[in-house]
């Protein structure tokens, strides 16, 4: 049984890697310093002066702490204590001599949902890479609720892809589907609270693939659904009767049925963005919300989009009462509903 365990303990380990092979990055230490202390904020002030000895970014962060927390328990549950004499020569002196500690990991010990709201940050292929740090870490990424799948953290990174290029642009392409899928697959089926899909790049022919996307997150029960730059081929992928609150559509290709309307039947959404989208197939635009409280359309691409009418209606579809709006005289429009 130990020999079974360990091996799949290390199976695992060589999924990640080779899910990822990307170098042993501090990821932590890259977060922007007001979400630091917002991390520190949660550990005594003895905690907190371990981290001066983590690396030079840390020496002197926690000098700018907003929260202070002294409780007495933190020095007789644990270490002696140690002698607080400073020296005014060098700052890292001083610190090493005001905490006589070991050069621990304390991030790693913060609780999981503590660190799952610290992955939220950033994309999935970073969230990837901390699965390489530790064995608290291998399958952390498993469960974590918010999901970001930037195409530009595949292209960005190392070189940016030479445009005549084609064959380059498509093996890149191909890893970042391929990553998609495979971390879907892989995640332990814990429901999602934020989907954030931008894709740029997509073909029509990666629709379907989307459209699949879209369903696993929505059998997911997610909450806030952010789409950018796909193209969307069923009209399903845009049906919400899950508990999808908010959508966001930045630059999407709109479906249309064969009388070229649209309808966005949103039984529960609160807020709606609709930016750069092309819905040179729609005619008929309707949207109806009656939860919705928030709805921003933004249109710049008239020579495209002048012909679809926008019906918006706040009580289910009683389109009598319903506002209709040309889309060539809204090129920025905010309602509050």
């Amino acid at each position: 049984m130990e020999a079974e365990g360990n091996s799949s303990s290390s199976s695992s380990t060589a999924a990640n890697k080779k899910l990822m092979n990307v170098n042993n990055e501090d990821i932590i230490s890259g977060l922007y310093e007001p979400l630091i202390h917002h991390i520190l904020s949660f550990m005594d002030m003895k905690e907190v002066l371990k981290t001066c000895l983590l690396s030079k970014r840390w020496t002197n962060l926690w000098r700018s702490v907003r929260t202070l927390k002294f409780h007495e328990n933190f020095w007789t549950n644990h270490w002696n204590r140690c002698n607080l004499g400073l020296k005014k020569n060098k700052s890292t002196v001083a610190n090493k001599k005001l905490m006589n500690m070991n050069n621990e990991d304390r991030i790693s010990g913060l609780h999981e949902p503590l660190i799952h709201h610290i992955l939220s940050f950033i994309d999935m292929k970073e969230v990837l890479q901390t699965s390489l740090l530790s064995k608290r870490w291998t399958n952390l990424w498993r469960s974590v609720r918010t999901l970001k799948f930037h195409e530009h953290s595949w292209t960005n990174r190392c070189n940016h892809w030479n445009g005549r290029n084609p064959k380059l642009k498509k093996n890149r392409l191909t890893k970042f589907k391929f990553f998609v899928d495979t971390v879907l697959f892989l995640r332990d089926g814990s429901d999602i609270d934020k989907f954030d899909l931008f894709f740029v790049s997509a073909e029509y022919a990666d629709s379907r693939l989307i459209d699949r996307w879209v369903t696993y997150a929505k059998k997911r029960q997610v909450q806030v659904l952010r789409l950018g730059g796909v193209s969307i081929l069923s009209l399903e992928t845009l049906y919400f009767s899950s508990r999808v609150k908010t959508l966001e559509l930045f630059g999407i290709l709109l479906p249309s049925n064969s009388h070229r309307d649209l309808v966005l039947d949103l039984p529960i959404v609160e807020s709606v963005i609709i930016e750069y989208c092309g819905h040179i197939r729609v005619k008929r635009l309707a949207i109806s919300g009656p939860k919705l409280k928030y709805l921003q359309l933004e249109n710049i691409y008239e020579g495209y989009n002048y012909n679809t009418l926008i019906k918006i209606s706040h009580t289910g579809f009683d389109h009598s009462n319903a506002l209709a709006i040309p889309t060539k005289t809204i090129p920025w429009r905010i309602f509050q509903l």
